[in-house]
């Protein structure tokens, strides 16, 4: 009917124009990528541990497939903002690029896996670019981000040259690992680690690059990336306190140039990369606490307290520090690692202290159960005396 309307109203050749125009403008609208869908008031677990709820009226993006990601205005970019990752997949779009201050929360059992492309990082946070990771819960079920840097690029961080930019991860459990010469966490290679913080109840596995023969050191497992000079690159500013649990491997040097730091920097020019931060990781058994339980990083030749407080009803029982019984060197409940070298796991146990003696009751003697018998007829004699 539009056809026939528009015949009488248009020459023929408008016609076709109008009709060609309006299915290639349809065609060229089908091949756009679907926009990720959006949502509000998401829960997460804060960097304090506490339950807390995305702003009221503040749009979520959902990212359930890797149709979510591609579908971006900018696709494989975070923008500014909040995200939530609600499904379980890998990313088929190789590196994601986080540009401005970005807030992904890992929902309850889901699984993001994303593998850096050419020389990039996993997922590229560098310069002055900020990540906060955050989960909605505590415990098995907490969501998991996957990150693997390309060659030369950062799990999480900087690609090849770039450095690491502000890294946040407060919740989830993830996994971050280097490409060659390149820091699990912070910075690529030849490239500064940036800024790193691990809080809340965060499990991270984080694992530098090998050099794989080359000229340039081992990447640090959460640090800056090798270097190919005698001077290192600094490992950036990293605080670690989480209750979760943490284990930084840095990368091997396989023709002694250099290997990386757990935590802290690159290898360089035949010497393996400084520590910055020790691990301090402690637990306590039954009929007890430790605090700061967890995983807590210290700056080399200081020294932190362990406060170990028996429940009620229960005495410290035994300490340990690497294995080595240390419970004669507690001054009170405080147990100090004097002058940190190495990483330090210190263990409480605690045990029952002993239940009170009961008092026995006193037994009866002769007077007593005589006096009682007079009582006892006493008393029988005046009920008599009351019914006569």
């Amino acid at each position: 009917m539009l056809t026939a309307t528009l015949k009488t109203l248009l020459p023929a050749f408008v016609i076709r124009k109008f009709v060609c125009a309006l299915f290639s403008a349809l065609l060229f609208a089908l091949a756009l990528p679907a926009h990720a869908t959006t949502t509000t008031d998401v829960p997460y677990i804060d960097a304090a541990g506490a339950l807390a709820q995305t702003a009221p009226g503040v749009d979520v993006t959902v990212i359930d497939t890797d149709a979510d990601i591609t579908g971006l205005p900018t696709p494989g970019t975070l923008t500014t903002g909040w995200y939530v990752v609600t499904g379980s997949f890998t990313y088929a779009g190789g590196t994601i690029t986080v540009s401005g201050d970005v807030n992904l929360i890992l929902a309850d059992n889901a699984s993001l896996t994303v593998n850096g492309s050419a020389s990039n990082a996993g997922i590229n946070v560098s310069g002055a670019n900020r990540l906060t990771v955050y989960a909605q819960s505590t415990g098995a079920a907490m969501g998991s981000l996957t990150a693997t840097g390309g060659n030369y690029g950062a799990g999480i961080g900087g690609g090849n040259g770039g450095s690491g930019g502000a890294i946040t991860i407060a919740g989830g459990t993830v996994n971050a690992a280097g490409g060659q010469t390149a820091a699990g966490g912070g910075g690529g290679r030849l490239a500064q680690g940036g800024s790193i913080t691990i809080v809340g109840s965060a499990n991270v596995t984080a694992i530098g690059g090998a050099n794989g023969n080359s000229i340039v050191g081992g990447g640090a497992g959460i640090g800056s990336g090798g270097s190919g000079t005698a001077t290192p690159f600094s490992a950036g500013a990293i605080t670690i306190n989480t209750a979760g649990t943490l284990a930084a491997t840095g990368g091997a040097s396989t023709n002694a140039v250099g290997s990386g730091a757990a935590i802290g920097e690159g290898g360089y020019h035949n010497v393996d990369g400084a520590e910055v931060l020790y691990l301090v990781t402690a637990t306590a058994g039954p009929g007890g606490s430790i605090a700061p339980a967890g995983n807590v990083g210290y700056a080399p030749g200081s020294a932190p307290t362990v406060t170990i407080a028996p429940a009620s009803g229960y005495a410290i029982a035994s300490v340990t520090d690497n294995g080595a019984d240390v419970t004669s060197l507690l001054a009170g409940n405080a147990y100090i690692v004097a002058n940190i070298a190495d990483n330090h796991t210190i263990e409480a146990t605690f045990a029952l202290t002993a239940s009170p003696v009961a008092t026995p009751v006193p037994a009866l003697n002769e007077t007593m159960l005589a006096l009682l018998a007079l009582m006892l007829a006493g008393m029988a004699g005046l009920r008599r005396k009351g019914r006569g």
